[in-house]
């Protein structure tokens, strides 16, 4: 829906998104894509897309905490963005809480009190 409404951009606070790094939630993600640094809209649409896929697994009793074989995080996701450049992005099981008090922190800064 953000995509659609192209809402991305204004969906999480601009100071959030400038602070905000990947790889405090899993060693493996990168803050960039080809060279580049996110965008704000790209890091929003990440965000949004980690979160989406945590609300489903969630709601069909799935095992947010699990690994696979290769010891990677199994909450991931993969998103596309224009130019056949694409992020994919991990969340360890320890992080799951950090990541999303700070999805609430993009949105409002008090909604975690």
């Amino acid at each position: 829906m953000a995509k659609y409404y192209k809402i991305e951009s204004i969906a999480f606070d601009k100071k959030f998104l400038d602070s905000l790094s990947f790889k405090k939630y899993c060693q493996f993600n990168l803050d960039k894509t080809n060279k580049r640094p996110f965008r704000r809209w790209q890091k929003s649409r990440i965000l949004l897309q980690l979160a989406k896929n945590i609300r489903n697994r969630a709601f069909h009793l799935e095992n947010l905490l699990k690994i696979q074989k290769n010891g990677l995080p199994r909450l991931s996701a993969k998103v596309d963005f224009e130019n056949n450049d694409f992020a994919i992005k991990r969340i360890n099981p320890n992080k799951l809480i950090t990541f999303l008090d700070d999805i609430l922190k993009g949105f409002e800064i008090n909604l975690v009190e």
